[in-house]
């Protein structure tokens, strides 16, 4: 069986309530930019929300938590590789874009 085409660029998690619309406003910003987004449907565990990402085959995935609100700043993953960075939002549209 071949891999599944992923479906979206980048996944964007939902870390906790309070964060949901940073994670919402995330998701616009990026599919302004034209990068296919997917939010995860609820809130759960981080390891699910990274298994699904696994399973989509998403190469990509945003961690929004509390102190990455305090930085104005995003986690973004690199599902291939596991190494994820500290960055802020026309940071990730880059690294997405140029991938």
């Amino acid at each position: 069986i071949p891999p599944v085409q992923a479906s979206a660029q980048v996944l964007v998690t939902i870390f906790d309530e309070s964060i949901q619309a940073k994670s919402l406003e995330v998701t616009k910003e990026l599919r302004a930019q034209r990068i296919c987004t997917e939010v995860y449907p609820e809130l759960d565990k981080l390891g699910k929300q990274f298994k699904l990402a696994n399973q989509k085959n998403i190469p990509w995935v945003i961690v929004i938590g509390e102190e990455e609100i305090k930085q104005n700043k995003v986690t973004l993953k690199n599902m291939k590789s596991g190494e994820q960075e500290l960055l802020e939002i026309t940071e990730v549209i880059e690294v997405i874009k140029s991938d």
